[in-house]
């Protein structure tokens, strides 16, 4: 599918969730092309979504280069190590940042952390006094889950939409997204439905 007719899909998917108020999670999905700059392409959705964009995770290398992501909120490193051209992306590698890495690559990531815990304290108040009482001097000390609960929250509360990189060549990033999907998107007893459905013993109701 062309590029342009993509994200017109995209643009009608996105309206229709907010449409129906369901929480909303981004994707960006085109790693695998040389011709994407990354800043273009997350400022672009960051208009789309009216700049509620939290990006959490930094792809490692780009278009043919493209070999994994650091997720932001754990401090890891996936990688996938294609051998064939059968590999279906579902062998990869995860294991915590280290100072062994890229100083480039460390140096990228410690950034992109500290503006999504920046962004996460501006949307949440319980966490922006966590932020302010215990780790005002040191962000790298935020714990995983505290930072994950806070990402939860203004998910849930529609005020940000997790964005994660990835590329459906090779299916690269695929198990990052479905773990976002579980973490931070509502459960069904969390949704606020727009009708009441009532059944009565002669109305059967049918959802599709």
């Amino acid at each position: 599918m062309p590029v342009g007719a993509l994200h017109t899909l995209h643009r009608v998917m996105w309206d229709q969730k907010h449409r129906h108020h369901g929480s909303h999670r981004r994707r960006k999905n085109n790693h695998n092309r040389e011709d994407v700059v990354l800043l273009w392409l997350y400022e672009g959705i960051r208009r789309c979504v009216s700049g509620r964009s939290m990006q959490t995770s930094i792809p490692i290398g780009s278009g043919k280069t493209f070999a994994g992501v650091i997720d932001l909120i754990t401090n890891q490193k996936l990688t996938w190590k294609l051998t064939s051209t059968r590999d279906d992306g579902r062998a990869f590698e995860l294991r915590s940042l280290s100072q062994s890495e890229d100083p480039e690559l460390l140096q990228a990531a410690s950034e992109a952390r500290t503006a999504l815990i920046e962004q996460v304290a501006d949307l949440d108040d319980e966490f922006a006094e966590l932020l302010l009482t215990d780790f005002s001097d040191n962000f790298d000390g935020v714990p995983v889950n505290k930072l994950q609960e806070a990402v939860r929250r203004v998910t849930l509360a529609r005020k940000g939409v997790p964005v994660l990189c990835g590329s459906s060549l090779k299916n690269k990033g695929v198990q990052p997204l479905l773990d976002a999907i579980t973490a931070y998107l509502p459960a069904p007893n969390e949704r606020l439905h727009d009708l009441v459905f009532s059944m009565t013993s002669s109305v059967v109701p049918w959802f599709f």
